[in-house]
């Protein structure tokens, strides 16, 4: 009974990760449309890029945990280097560490 009843919540909480991660994903999505077109493609397309390897290189130096200042890091890093306002260096920096765990979530997987 025991057993039956754990395996119910596991069924359950795996739906729950999955709608969770839906909204997640259309969410980031959505806020990375809005930052294009306020910004251009040409510009978006750059600072996606650069975003991308900045996180990356973050993550390197910093290691594992401290995930606040990592975050802080990067952001400050575009605010002051691209001109960007906090909330569009936000964006730029969530959809890079979304893109980075994707990745990684990915490459576990195969090896197992």
């Amino acid at each position: 009974m025991r057993e039956a009843v754990l395996q119910v919540f596991i069924y359950i909480l795996q739906a729950v990760i999955v709608v969770l991660g839906t909204f997640i994903v259309a969410y980031v999505k959505k806020r990375l449309e809005l930052l294009q077109q306020k910004i251009g493609q040409e510009r978006y397309l750059l600072l996606v890029e650069v975003a991308n390897n900045l996180v990356k290189a973050i993550e390197q130096t910093f290691g594992a945990g401290q995930g606040e200042l990592k975050r802080s890091e990067a952001i400050k890093f575009l605010m002051q280097n691209f001109k960007l306002t906090e909330d569009e260096a936000e964006k730029l920096v969530e959809a890079a560490v979304f893109e980075m765990n994707k990745v990684l979530k990915g490459s576990n997987t195969m090896q197992q």
